[in-house]
């Protein structure tokens, strides 16, 4: 590696160098706040077994807490399969006054949700939309879609003395950040900049 040759360049080309960087930099920051908020909402749901079920005394309770985990830990496992479903997300968005999004593929809209578990039996649901008031009926729709489609199953004998414990929806406000899009701007604007660097330095000829 030749360093007097980089040393010539960035003596010759500074302007362009530096230029690139706070282009990216004021672009980055300049185009974040074009953008309006967004709204983050999450709703957790717990599985439990119903508490009248604790003393029966058949053979399909004989294992006690753990078939209480078991059972409940497969009931949680049927919800995150529902909001994968774009069917079942259809009733949710219908059921909050909207319904499935025109230009989007079935595989995008079973990514409609992001679901987390936490633990065996626990679920955290977050959506983001442009409107508040979307977010809370969207994630409040949900609550009500899940809690029929398990008085679905139990219509069948599923699950009889399970039941689905919904918490309150919370929605948040994201505000763009200028400063965290302007520091992202500028990382990428050093990046083009030693591109450009290395560019010039196989393109231009040397002075002598």
């Amino acid at each position: 590696m030749d360093i007097d040759l980089y040393h010539s360049l960035i003596r010759r080309f500074w302007g362009l160098l530096i230029g690139i960087g706070l282009v990216a930099t004021i672009g980055a920051a300049a185009f974040t706040l074009t953008r309006t908020s967004s709204y983050e909402g999450s709703v957790y749901f717990s599985v439990a077994q119903a508490p009248q079920a604790a003393g029966s005394k058949t053979d399909y309770y004989q294992f006690g807490d753990y078939y209480a985990l078991q059972g409940s830990n497969y009931l949680a496992d049927y919800f995150k399969g529902w909001l994968k479903d774009p069917a079942t997300i259809e009733q949710i968005l219908v059921k909050s006054g909207g319904g499935l999004p025109a230009n989007k593929s079935l595989t995008s809209i079973s990514r409609y949700f992001s679901v987390k578990p936490l633990g065996t039996v626990g679920l955290q649901v977050f959506h983001t939309t442009s409107n508040h008031d979307e977010t809370n009926r969207v994630l409040t729709a949900l609550q009500t879609v899940l809690t029929e489609k398990l008085s679905a199953l139990q219509s069948q004998g599923l699950y009889p003395d399970f039941r689905v414990v919904p918490g309150s929806v919370l929605v948040h406000e994201l505000k763009p950040d200028p400063l965290m899009a302007g520091a992202i701007g500028f990382g990428a604007g050093v990046v083009l900049a030693v591109l450009t660097l290395l560019i010039l330095a196989a393109t231009v000829p040397e002075r002598r």
